[in-house]
């Protein structure tokens, strides 16, 4: 959320800006040209973005030059007349200001989350499931792996997401594996928990013994997901907000199926 009122202070000088520049034309150019100009801006903007891959610019700047077009047109009508049509626009530029933040933000806070580069996956760790059996990951499987724990609300808010990811892939190379970081619960809490939330066999709810995994990977915040190929790591988000599910399922459902 915090991110997003950077956004809005953002769009609403752009507006303000865009306004002051067409209503009143202090510069004393033609709008067209100015339009054009910041429109100019913002294009070099969104081409260094793609050349340094920094999702800040390559999804904002397309946005701000669209609103800073609303913001030309708008300044235009007032500068003709104040009709209805220009308070129309006024109100379809607040919707758009707040359907950029609420829209285009969870985007970029998911994708700041992930952490780029490859390593190796630990190999001298337990895990166990509620039977107390270990429970094995083979190095020729897909291994999704996200950790939890107690107090992890949002850990317990991602389960059903991650079995509707599990049900939209079905494929026996790929397993899911919900992992009780071991810190913070005893094994008899981790069973407590795993029979009250709903955990579901086919994503696998297992107790990190001794958190010797979770210190391996050096697991702090979670909820965390790591995805597993041939003993690499090559996959690693933190966090995860409900409102921004449909783009984790979108995201994760294609980098698995790139992998298989």
């Amino acid at each position: 959320m915090q991110a997003r009122y950077p956004v809005l202070v953002t769009s609403g000088l752009l507006f303000g800006v865009g306004y002051l520049l067409t209503a009143y034309n202090p510069l004393k150019l033609k709008p067209v040209v100015v339009y054009l100009l910041v429109s100019i801006c913002f294009t070099l903007i969104h081409l260094y973005g793609l050349y340094i891959n920094f999702d800040g610019l390559k999804y904002l700047s397309p946005t701000l030059v669209v609103f800073f077009a609303l913001a030309f047109f708008t300044g235009v009508s007032v500068r003709k007349s104040g009709s209805a049509s220009t308070y129309m626009a006024l109100g379809f530029l607040v919707l758009s200001t707040l359907y950029m933040a609420f829209s285009v933000l969870p985007r970029l806070q998911f994708n700041e989350r992930i952490a780029n580069g490859q390593r190796p996956f630990p190999r001298q760790f337990t895990l166990v499931q509620t039977d107390g059996k270990p429970f094995k990951l083979a190095p020729d499987q897909i291994a999704v792996i996200n950790f939890w724990d107690s107090g992890c609300a949002y850990c317990f808010k991602k389960i059903p997401y991650v079995i509707e990811l599990r049900e939209q892939i079905s494929n026996p190379r790929v397993v899911f594996v919900e992992v009780n970081t071991g810190r913070a619960d005893s094994f008899e809490t981790f069973k407590q928990l795993v029979a009250k939330q709903r955990f579901v066999p086919s994503i696998n709810p297992v107790y990190d013994q001794g958190a010797a995994l979770s210190t391996q990977l050096n697991i702090q915040g979670i909820p965390r997901q790591i995805i597993v190929k041939n003993n690499v790591v090559l996959h690693d988000l933190t966090g995860f907000n409900t409102e921004e599910a449909g783009i984790y399922l979108d995201y994760t459902r294609q980098l698995i199926e790139g992998l298989l």
